[in-house]
């Protein structure tokens, strides 16, 4: 099993794209875990509305704020996976991240790295 830690802090902006990239593909043997590190812009209200029902293999754990590593450290207690993988709350997978991962990790490795792509989308009307 895989284990998809991701850490939120005042990330509402972004949080419902990151999810949904996530859940579209999440399969069985993926356990996702959403550590709050106590935001106060709607991050945590929106996660504890996913608390009432909540999807499959998802853990959702609240903290006060103490840092991205603490938040991390906090998902690593919780995690029960094989694997553990780390996200930001303001990243997306790519589809079919966890059919290709799964491919790669039938490699024995003490290690998998995955590459990221960035792309940044500027509003025209700021930009001048």
């Amino acid at each position: 099993m895989l284990s998809l830690i991701i850490p939120t802090y005042n990330c509402m902006e972004y949080l419902d794209e990151t999810l949904a990239s996530v859940l579209s593909g999440v399969a069985e043997d993926v356990e996702l875990i959403l550590v709050d590190d106590g935001s106060d812009d709607g991050t945590a209200q929106k996660l504890r509305s996913m608390l009432e029902d909540p999807p499959d293999h998802v853990k959702i754990l609240f903290c006060g704020h103490r840092g991205v590593s603490a938040a991390r450290n906090a998902g690593l207690d919780a995690a029960t996976g094989d694997l553990v993988a780390f996200m930001d709350c303001d990243d997306c997978l790519m589809d079919g991240f966890f059919e290709k991962g799964r491919m790669v990790t039938r490699q024995a490795a003490d290690l998998y790295l995955f590459g990221f792509e960035r792309v940044e989308i500027r509003d025209s009307a700021a930009a001048s």
